[in-house]
This record gives structure tokens, sequence and C-alpha cells, in this order.
């Protein structure tokens, strides 16, 4: 047959991408794995970002019904993805549509997470009576931290804002890294034997799961529990729970938040003080009426040589 004459038949453009969308959805679920190059947020609290590795990229969205209870990632994150691929009508772009997302490494980590905490929780260093007392007015505030990390800028910032009558001491440690968590460990232990401080501020920025696994070993538990003086975490954002944040005295949800647990405004103070003084003077003039008024009643009493 002459291919010349052969009849074809021209797909619709909508017609194509249906084509291609059933073809892909044939693949059944995907698996993959990349680096995080670029991360948006909308409105809507859907996720857009895209990952990739060193010969390609690929554009992704997570809906915001399966972004519960996971961190939103950040630039050079890598992330494992399972979901199907799919070509936007409006758009023609192609997009990996992601059902679940996770952190690579993260599984193995959060499983001995789960193990020292169930371990440390029968052991009662969770428990709510050991917990010492957050002192309302410290006059001396210790904070455990790298000077290096806008953790340790935003707390000292926040207690001039809030607290100048509290003098701060930082205690310089490594937050990060392969063993740090024994330079945790001693800070606290060297500011129990050798501070003066009436609270202590146990603080870092946010990051992965491994960048705050020095927060998830034994030993800094153990420091925490063993502290004379009261402590409170501040560690990472609002949606990272670590084994120090459950050991700690107070937990905050961010460095900036312990700073203000640590210490009362001296605003409040201030009203409070003037409130007390207001009060003071009140009961002091109407005792005072009273007594004027007893002495009035018996001095007319004996005028008129009654007794």
């Amino acid at each position: 047959m002459d291919n010349a004459k052969m009849s074809v038949k021209f797909l619709s453009v909508y017609e194509a991408v249906r084509l291609l969308n059933n073809a892909l959805a044939n693949l059944g679920l995907i698996c993959v794995e990349g680096e995080v190059s670029a991360f948006k947020q909308y409105s809507s609290s859907h996720w857009y970002f895209t990952i990739k590795d060193s010969d390609a990229a690929l554009s992704c969205v997570l809906w915001k019904s399966r972004s519960y209870g996971i961190r939103p990632p950040k630039l050079g994150d890598k992330v494992r993805l399972k979901g199907s691929a799919n070509v936007w009508e409006k758009s023609g772009n192609l997009s990996f549509v992601a059902s679940e997302l996770s952190y690579a490494g993260e599984g193995e980590l959060y499983e001995k997470f789960l193990r020292l905490k169930k371990e440390l929780s029968d052991l009662g260093w969770f428990d709510h009576h050991r917990k010492k007392a957050i002192p309302r007015v410290p006059h001396r505030i210790g904070i455990i931290t790298s000077r290096q990390g806008a953790a340790v800028r935003d707390a000292i910032h926040r207690l001039r804002e809030r607290a100048p009558y509290a003098s701060i001491t930082v205690y310089d440690t490594p937050v990060q890294g392969v063993r740090n968590e024994l330079k945790i460990a001693r800070a606290i232990r060297y500011a129990n034997l050798y501070g003066k401080d009436d609270v202590l501020l146990l603080i870092r920025g946010g990051g992965s799961i491994e960048d705050l696994w020095n927060f998830n070993e034994r030993v800094v538990a153990e420091a925490i529990v063993q502290s004379r003086i009261p402590i409170i975490s501040g560690i990472g954002h609002e949606t990272d729970t670590t084994i120090s944040d459950l050991a700690a005295d107070r937990r905050a949800p961010t460095p900036t938040g312990a700073a203000e647990a640590a210490a009362e405004k001296l605003d409040v103070l201030r009203s409070e003080i003037n409130t007390f003084w207001d009060r003071t003077e009140l009961t002091f003039r109407k005792d005072g009426d009273q007594r004027y008024f007893d002495l009035e009643h018996f001095s007319a009493r004996f005028e008129n040589g009654r007794t």
C-alpha cells in the first residue's frame, strides 16, 4: 500500500495529553530520589518543588492533604518520593505528583529515635514530676549553643528586649556534627559546676533530622536530667521534636520561644508593681478612713458624757 495514500489521524492536543497520561498511569507507582533545588509553598499550602541529580531535573508537586506532619523541604535536602507522573492539560508541563515524601536517611534515624524515646520514657526521664520549675524573673540566664548561629543572636535580642534586668552568659559549643553531642553534654555540666545561672537555654536553629541528631543522643538527655539548673529547650522549628525536648524542664517551639519562656517582660513586671502599690495605697487609705471614723465616733461619745 502506498504510504502517501494512508490516512493519518491527528489527535487534538487534549486527546494527545490524555493518551500520554494513560500511558504514564500504566507505569504504576514510581519511587524516585533526588536533591531539592527549588521549593515554593503557595497560599493554597500545596508544595511545588524541583528535585535533581547530576544529569536531570524533575518538577514535583505535593498536595496539602499529603503534607501534614512533614516539615517543608529546603534547598539541598535529599528526598525520597513515591507517586506518579502527570502531564498538565493547561500548560503541557510534566510533573511528578508525589503521594509520599520522606527525607533520605531519616527512616533509620526515626526508628532509632523511637527506640531511645521508649527506653528513656521507661526510666522516667520524661516524667512531669521530675521537671524543675522555671523562675519567672531570673537574674542570670545561660545559653548553650554555637556563637556562630542565628539562633543565639535571635535569643539574645529577644532577651534584651524582654528582660534587660537579666545578665546573659553564652556557653559556646558546636550543635551539629559527629560526636558533638559529647560537647553539648559537657557544656551543660560545665554550666552546672561553674555557672551561676538561674535557668539554661539549650537552643539550635532548624534543620533536617540529621542536622538535629546531636540532640537525640542519650548523653545529652542524661546531662539535662542531671542538671540542677532548670533547662528550656528551643531546638529547630515547632514541628521538630527531639529527645532533648522531652527531657528538658520546658520545651519551646523555637530558640526565640525559649528566650520568651525564660523571663517575664519588664513591662509586665512594672505593671504588676504599679498595681500592687495602687492596691496597697487604697488599702491604707480605707484603713485610715475607718480608723478616723472610729476615732470620731468614740470622741463624740466621751464629749456627750457617755462611756
